[in-house]
C-alpha cells in the first residue's frame, strides 16, 4: 500500500506510489484543524456561506456542516436503517448491473466519486473490477480528511490490498475538483468516470449541478483545445425518483431518530461563527408533493437574537422560523432529462431498480465541440 503524504498546494492527501504496505493510515494523519488552517480555503469558505445563508432571505445553511467526524459516523449509521430505503435500493442496483459498470469505466480507467463517505457502496464496484483482473485509479472525495483517510484504510484491507486498485484521497470541496482535475496533468489523457452516489446530485440547485458538472467537462479539455489525445469523461450518477410521501418522509426522519441527530449535530458546528442557544432550536423535515422536494430544517422554538462572533451584528429569529439545511429533489427520468437541459450532458444508459423508481444513469457529453 502507498504511504499517505500531504500534499498542501492541491489541498489533497496524495498518494505517494510504493510496493510497501508501511505504516497504518491512521499514524500519517495530520490534524485535521491544522490540516485546513494551513489550506487556507474550506474554513473560511464556509464561515462564509454561513454568513451568507443566514442573511438571505428565506435563511439556509451549508449543507456541508452536516460532513464532520460526527456526521459521517451517525450518517453511516442512517445507511443501515431500515427506513433509509436509498442505500438498500442502490446496492442492489450495483449488486445486478456491477459488470456492466465495470466495463464501462473500462481497464485502467479512473473514476472520481463526489462525496465518498463511508465507501460500503463505492467498494461493489471495485470488487468487480479485482474479480476482473482490471486496473482501476480510485479518487475518493470528502471534506472530512479524518473520516476520508479511515474509509479509505479499510477499503484497502477489503479489497485485500489488491493490485488493481489504486486509491487516492481527495479532501476538498465538490467544485475545487474542478480545478484539481484541470491541473492534474497525469490525468488529462485518461479516461475519467466521475461517480455521484446517494442521489446527491438531486440535493443541488439546478445552476449549481451545472456549473459542477459543465466545469469538470471542460475541466479534462482544458490543456487541449482541438480535444485531440485527450481524455474521455462521463458521469456515473443516482437518482432517485421515489415519490411516495410515507416513504421518502420515514427515510428522511428515520424512526431511531438518526436523521435528528444528523442534522442536529450541525449546531455544533455552527459555534465557532454564530452566538446561539442551542437548546431553542429543533429538527424540521417536511415533504412537498407539488414539487417532489423533502426539505429539511432547523425551526426555532421561540423567538431570539444570534449574534455573529467578533461582530456586533445580530440578525432576530421569529418563533417557528426554519432555516434550510437540505432539499432532496426526486427526479424520475422525464424529469431528469428536463434538469440536465443545459448542463451539455445527456442520459447514454440507465441501470434500474425493479421495484422503486431508482437508477444509475450514464451521462456523456452531448458534442465535444461545446466545450
Amino acid at each position: 500500500m502507498g504511504t499517505l503524504e500531504l500534499t498542501m498546494d492541491t489541498n489533497t492527501y496524495e498518494q505517494a506510489q510504493s510496493p510497501l504496505i508501511g505504516i497504518p493510515l491512521q499514524e500519517q494523519i495530520q490534524d485535521e484543524k491544522q490540516h485546513r488552517l494551513d489550506n487556507g480555503g474550506n474554513d473560511s469558505r464556509t464561515t462564509e456561506l454561513i454568513l451568507e445563508g443566514l442573511r438571505s432571505s428565506p435563511r439556509y445553511l451549508p449543507s456541508v456542516l452536516l460532513w464532520d467526524e460526527v456526521g459521517l459516523n451517525i450518517y453511516s449509521k442512517i445507511m443501515r436503517s431500515e427506513d433509509y430505503y436509498l442505500t438498500r435500493v442502490e446496492t442492489e442496483i450495483l449488486q445486478v448491473h456491477v459488470d456492466a459498470i465495470v466495463e464501462s469505466i473500462g481497464d485502467g480507467g479512473v473514476i472520481i466519486e463526489l462525496g465518498s463517505g463511508c465507501l460500503s457502496k463505492t467498494r461493489v464496484i471495485l470488487e468487480g473490477f479485482v474479480r476482473r483482473r482490471m486496473h482501476v485509479q480510485y479518487y475518493a472525495l470528502d471534506v472530512c480528511p479524518t473520516t476520508l483517510a479511515e474509509s479509505l484504510s479499510d477499503l484497502r484491507s477489503q479489497l485485500n490490498y489488491s493490485n488493481y486498485v489504486t486509491c487516492h484521497p481527495l479532501c476538498m470541496m465538490y467544485n475545487d475538483s474542478i480545478a484539481w482535475l484541470a491541473n492534474n496533468a497525469s490525468l488529462q489523457t485518461k479516461c475519467i468516470s466521475v461517480l455521484w452516489l446517494g442521489a446527491s446530485m438531486g440535493n443541488e440547485e439546478r445552476v449549481d449541478m451545472h456549473q459542477l458538472l459543465r466545469g469538470l467537462t471542460a475541466a479534462l479539455r482544458k490543456n487541449d483545445t482541438s480535444h485531440a489525445g485527450v481524455g474521455k469523461i462521463q458521469f456515473l450518477v443516482a437518482v432517485d425518483g421515489n415519490k411516495d410521501a410515507d416513504m421518502v418522509s420515514r427515510a428522511y426522519d428515520t424512526r431511531d431518530d438518526l436523521s435528528r441527530r444528523f442534522v442536529l449535530n450541525i449546531l455544533r458546528n455552527l459555534t465557532s461563527v454564530v452566538v446561539f442557544e442551542p437548546a431553542k432550536w429543533a429538527f424540521a423535515g417536511e415533504w412537498d408533493a407539488q414539487e417532489a422536494i423533502y426539505r429539511t430544517s432547523l425551526m426555532a422554538l421561540e423567538t431570539q437574537a444570534i449574534r455573529f462572533n467578533g461582530s456586533d451584528t445580530t440578525l432576530e429569529i421569529t418563533k417557528g422560523e426554519k432555516i434550510q439545511i437540505i432539499s432532496s429533489r426526486k427526479l424520475g427520468f422525464e424529469e431528469l432529462c428536463e434538469w440536465l437541459c443545459g448542463s451539455g450532458l445527456e442520459i447514454d444508459e440507465a441501470w434500474k431498480h425493479p421495484d422503486i423508481d431508482y437508477s444509475l444513469y450514464r451521462l456523456l457529453p452531448e458534442s465535444l465541440t461545446n466545450y
